[in-house]
């Protein structure tokens, strides 16, 4: 958040939503120490439920309250970050793994709609596996057909995308950095107007 408000440069706002009030407070400290205090906003919640939130102030307001970017840094397994995060090889559990699969999909759900026509969704995580990456992606394509794929090689140094160029997909044993996973999707293009300010409330 804190990145993307920087390369704003003071032409936007960005919304950074979490269910911890804790990360939310530790944001909150560091925009204003880098005088991203009025461009970084924050909303303690559960995105899930957050199309509500949207579909009632957009009737409020006589008007689409949409979003011209929308990240999902979804939870995941961690199996990315095992090099930092050792402890997670003994204190993953096969269920934890698969109810954060079902938590991944509804988190992609939740932001289908909240992306303008003609902006982007990029969903990411810091694992290394296919069910919680591409076959997360490919699932919520099939459902939202108003969606493509933008091609991580067009993006990123091809080196460090998949087989194919689809996604970012780093690997530590092949790139000697943390394991990650980024797919970027654009939503068909409608004419929409993109506000955010109106969605933040006090954390």
């Amino acid at each position: 958040a804190l990145y993307a408000g920087a390369r704003l440069q003071g032409r936007g706002t960005v919304l950074a939503m979490d269910v911890s009030y804790r990360r939310l407070q530790a944001l909150k400290n560091q925009a204003r120490r880098m005088g991203l205090e009025g461009i970084v906003r924050t909303r303690q919640g559960d995105f899930r439920e957050f199309p509500e939130v949207v579909r009632a102030k957009s009737e409020e307001k006589g008007r689409p309250l949409l979003f011209d970017r929308v990240l999902v840094d979804a939870p995941c397994s961690g199996l990315g970050v095992l090099g930092k995060r050792a402890d997670l090889r003994w204190r993953r559990q096969p269920q934890e793994i698969g109810e954060l699969k079902v938590l991944q999909s509804e988190l992609l759900e939740a932001a289908a709609g909240l992306v303008k026509p003609g902006g982007y969704l990029l969903y990411s995580t810091c694992s290394i596996e296919d069910d919680e990456n591409q076959d997360q992606v490919y699932a919520f394509l099939e459902a939202h057909p108003e969606y493509s794929i933008v091609e991580a090689r067009h993006r990123v140094d091809p080196a460090l995308t998949s087989e194919g160029g689809e996604f970012l997909a780093t690997l530590p044993f092949k790139h000697k950095m943390d394991g990650a996973f980024g797919a970027l999707m654009l939503r068909a293009a409608e004419p929409a107007p993109a506000l955010t300010a109106d969605l933040a409330a006090p954390a």
